[in-house]
């Protein structure tokens, strides 16, 4: 009788459990607006941006897309047709895409990228870290690790709820 009992009980707290989880991931799912992108440099250096330039985040139960200008000003325009490597450069370098999947392990998201405009992190094995807290219509992402281990000053992205 016991064993019956104490396999309901863990019965009833994996379902809870697992409640709870689908619960946390229906709340981030959704289309988010970058607010503030603050950036930490190991030279002592820290930049921020208040959400001057277009940003979002979506999310759906284990993807995730982000597209943004990173900056505090529009990205420079240029003429396709006659423009030079340094005004493409300057056009191109502040601006981020990327989509892939993600994984929840508590208080963490693991994103996985599976498509971005950096070759470099759609190598195998790569992967981010991201505490997460999540209060109302704000989510905040902090970028603590990745495939190589902790990352000494993380990325701090602050996202206001679209939809």
């Amino acid at each position: 009788m016991r064993t019956i009992l104490r396999a309901a009980g863990f019965a009833i707290v994996l379902s809870i459990l697992f409640g709870i989880h689908a619960v946390a991931q229906e709340k981030i799912a959704g289309a988010w607006k970058i607010s503030e992108f603050t950036m930490y440099f190991d030279f002592g250096k820290t930049v921020a941006f208040t959400g001057t330039q277009p940003g979002m985040v979506l999310f759906t139960k284990t993807r995730f897309s982000m597209l943004a200008v990173v900056g505090d000003k529009p990205r420079p325009d240029f003429d396709r047709a006659n423009a030079t490597d340094a005004q493409k450069v300057a056009a191109w370098t502040p601006f981020i895409a990327l989509a892939g999947t993600y994984e929840r392990k508590g208080a963490t998201l693991i994103f996985h990228d599976e498509v971005s405009k950096d070759p470099y992190d759609m190598k195998p094995g790569l992967f981010y870290r991201i505490d997460y807290k999540l209060e109302a219509h704000t989510l905040v992402l902090s970028v603590k690790a990745n495939q190589d281990g902790p990352i000494p000053n993380p990325m701090v992205i602050r996202l206001t709820r679209l939809e």
